[in-house]
């Protein structure tokens, strides 16, 4: 349980960082971030699902996304002694299922008209 010296530590601390990991169904970490300035002004909340753009070295950049399933905080010190805060967020996958991309239509129809509308026995 937190104490409440801690509890109004953390309220006055500043944030560090956001290190951020996304597991899948079967519990397995598929990535992971790390985040110094965070790009939103509020933390997500457990149930809330995020999106966040990502780097990695060999494929550039990639976007994290998922529902948060845990939300830890750590306050420490920096080196000045003033109270800061780590914050580790737990991210469940979201299967993301590829739309199916419509048919095209026949070329035939695509101008309006029938072959037999132009090429008529007539």
């Amino acid at each position: 349980m937190e104490t409440p010296n801690a509890r109004s530590n953390r309220r006055a601390a500043t944030l560090a960082g956001v290190f951020v990991e996304l597991f899948d169904a079967h519990d397995h970490c598929l990535g992971q971030a790390l985040y110094f300035d965070w790009p939103v002004a509020t933390l997500p909340a457990p149930g809330e699902t995020i999106s966040l753009a990502a780097t990695q070295a060999w494929t550039k950049r990639r976007q994290l996304a998922g529902r948060v399933r845990k939300r830890q905080f750590d306050v420490q010190q920096d080196d000045a002694g003033r109270p800061c805060v780590w914050v580790r967020i737990e991210l469940e996958h979201i299967p993301y299922e590829t739309p199916s991309r419509p048919r095209p239509q026949d070329k035939r129809r695509a101008t309006g008209l029938l072959p037999e509308d132009v090429f008529s026995s007539n």
